[in-house]
């Protein structure tokens, strides 16, 4: 189980105004089905990244726009502060291209193919196309489908039900292994 608390941001760019609240369609049942897996209230925050107050814990990003905007809000040292906390969800291409996201050493990211998909499947189809680290994903139980440089990959796995609680179990993981260093 997750430690560290979890909120959901639906990154709005150029918000006049932070609410909390719900979310319409499958950003919804995804945030219902992550709550049930981590066993955590989840918040749900909408507003530019830039201008919500400091959040402890993983931020679970919805993007509006592309990664490369999304990047551009923040300086240097703000980048290393938070991009190991975010993951990243509906990067506007596959991250078969997407360097960035190795680069500024994200938490996870479940691209915009792989979050469709997600929405179309059964539970029981099990979870795939979580990119995050390999070493973190082996710990859960889950497979390397596309491995890239860095120690990243596409994670898939049978044994959990659907991409929530993959990531739920993956971020519990994330956590431990980074508290045991």
């Amino acid at each position: 189980m997750i430690s560290a608390p979890i909120t959901f941001v639906n990154e709005v760019q150029r918000a006049s105004l932070i609410t909390q609240g719900d979310l319409p369609g499958p950003e919804a049942r995804f945030v219902e089905e992550l709550r049930r897996f981590s066993e955590q209230s989840i918040p749900v925050v909408h507003g530019s990244m830039r201008d919500i107050p400091s959040i402890e814990g993983f931020l679970i990003v919805r993007l509006s726009n592309d990664l490369g905007l999304f990047w551009s809000n923040f300086d240097s040292a703000c980048l290393a502060e938070l991009a190991p906390r975010i993951v990243l969800i509906g990067t506007d291409r596959s991250l078969e291209s997407e360097g960035e996201l190795k680069a500024n050493l994200v938490a996870a990211a479940i691209d915009e193919p792989a979050f469709h998909q997600w929405r179309l499947a059964a539970p029981t189809d099990g979870a795939w196309a979580l990119y995050g680290r390999c070493d973190i994903g082996q710990l859960v139980g889950a497979d390397c489908l596309k491995p890239y440089t860095g120690g990243y990959c596409h994670l898939f796995s049978i044994s959990h039900l659907g991409l929530p609680h993959l990531l739920s179990d993956y971020l519990a993981a994330l956590e431990q292994a980074r508290a045991s260093t």
